[in-house]
């Protein structure tokens, strides 16, 4: 117990009086004894009562443990955890198993790949000019491709948003890349068969048969349309298909795809009536304006 009659005490001495003149500083000091025997005890029996219930439930938990022994140590020890983690650095990498069919052999037509950029586009069901199909763009894909250095890196941000890292060449397009409508009718023809091959490539989850279906059938119809024997018939084939194609996009982009083998007539004898007198003038333009004859350019030198 403190001693209360030191000089430290002297301010606790005076509040134990509380105000009472008199009593004296000895009745104070055994106040203030009295009150720090009974804190004590207070502790004690709550220090004891708070041992027994630890004695309590380490019982209790000895007995669960005998009758139901655990399998393993929940927590392995410092050496086991140490020896673990230096296996798990020496453990060899796994190597992803090399899978093949025997009895598939290869296509008699190899796909003819575009650049990573055009299945890029693909992959994300955005619009890509159909010249990166045709077999000049595929070759001059695969020269650039191998040219390149596959170490140059760029940011690239796909449509659920994630941004990944990606070779340069998978998100930069190619140069002198035409649209659609300066194409000529057999560069479209041989591109849409590669374009619609990468579409299977690419799976059923991102195109389902049905378009795939739909996009060949368009195709088809343009071919075989009757209009091909008009005067530019090809010329407006092909601006339509750079038209509906487009337009396509853009329906399928906000959910409101459209069905491309439904050719629209009236559409094409108006881009028919906007292409035969921009011919016309273009042919009459040159027959005015000839170019230099032979003679003429020796004169001119």
């Amino acid at each position: 117990c403190p001693d209360f009659s030191t000089e430290i005490f002297e301010n606790m001495c005076n509040m134990a009086k509380g105000g009472n003149e008199h009593m004296t500083d000895e009745e104070a000091i055994d106040k203030l004894v009295t009150i720090w025997h009974a804190t004590q005890q207070k502790k004690v029996v709550a220090w004891e009562a708070q041992v027994q219930t630890e004695n309590e439930e380490r019982q209790h938990q000895q007995q669960e443990e005998e009758l139901n022994p655990p399998e393993q140590d929940d927590e392995p020890s410092p050496q086991h955890r140490q020896q673990h983690k230096e296996g798990e650095e020496t453990r060899p990498t796994k190597v992803k198993p090399f899978i093949f069919d025997p009895n598939v052999g290869i296509d008699t037509m190899p796909l003819n790949r575009p650049a990573q950029y055009a299945i890029n586009k693909l992959k994300d069901k955005e619009y890509v000019e159909i010249d990166y199909f045709t077999p000049c763009r595929c070759s001059l894909a695969q020269g650039e491709c191998s040219t390149n250095s596959t170490d140059m890196l760029g940011l690239r941000t796909g449509t659920n948003g994630i941004i990944a890292l990606q070779s340069l060449s998978a998100i930069k397009p190619l140069k002198n890349i035409c649209q659609d409508a300066e194409l000529t009718w057999g560069k479209v023809n041989a591109a849409c068969h590669a374009i619609m091959r990468q579409m299977l490539e690419l799976g059923k989850t991102l195109w389902p048969a049905h378009i795939i279906h739909a996009l060949s059938n368009f195709f088809r119809c343009l071919d075989a349309h009757p209009i091909r024997e008009e005067e530019y018939g090809n010329e407006v084939i092909t601006k339509y298909q750079a038209i509906v194609r487009r337009e396509w996009y853009d329906h399928m982009e906000v959910g409101r795809g459209m069905n491309l083998e439904i050719i629209n007539d009236n559409l094409l004898k108006q881009i028919h009536q906007d292409i035969v007198p921009q011919k016309g003038a273009d042919c009459a333009k040159e027959v005015s304006n000839p170019p230099p004859s032979h003679n003429n350019r020796k004169e001119q030198d």
